[in-house]
């Protein structure tokens, strides 16, 4: 639910957009002549940015690899619809960080108007030989390369 990351500030903020298009699943049943972007989908959007965030400020400040599993939605305001052809900005900053978890402000909108504004808790468990997979990190590396090309590195990774 990311296509680019356009600030990378590992241990403070991330930025990234997702370009919202009518060709998107969802919008078959949600909703028939009103197509709008499911606000859990805007979450979770909000979520995947901040959750790459976590992981890497956990790897930077105790050099350990952590998967952030959100675990909780905390004070979520859904203030605009987001239709297809808008871009979703998402803005993440880091309010507490640590090995076991981490919590998060996040902010989606769609031009100058919010569209959701929650804080994010999360788990960071340690990645075992059952939830770690050789492959599945070769082609995360990939998509981070992919979502932040062409950015100039703003303070991080």
């Amino acid at each position: 639910m990311i296509d680019r990351i356009t600030e990378w500030r590992p241990g403070e903020s991330a930025k990234g957009c997702k370009a919202v298009t009518l060709s998107e699943d969802f919008f078959a049943d949600h909703f028939p002549r009103h197509p709008v972007m499911p606000g859990v989908l805007v979450v979770e959007s909000l979520a995947q940015l901040a959750g790459l965030l976590v992981e890497q400020t956990v790897w930077e400040r105790h050099g350990k690899k952590a998967a952030a599993i959100m675990v909780i939605v905390e004070r979520a305001r859904f203030r605009h619809f987001v239709s297809p052809g808008e871009t979703l900005d998402l803005d993440v900053k880091l309010l507490s960080c640590h090995v076991e978890g981490a919590k998060v402000e996040a902010v989606a909108r769609v031009g100058d108007k919010t569209a959701v504004e929650a804080r994010l808790v999360f788990a960071n468990i340690e990645p075992t030989p059952e939830l770690y997979d050789p492959g599945l990190e070769k082609w995360r590396e990939e998509l981070m390369r992919e979502w932040m090309r062409g950015m100039e590195k703003s303070g991080g990774s």
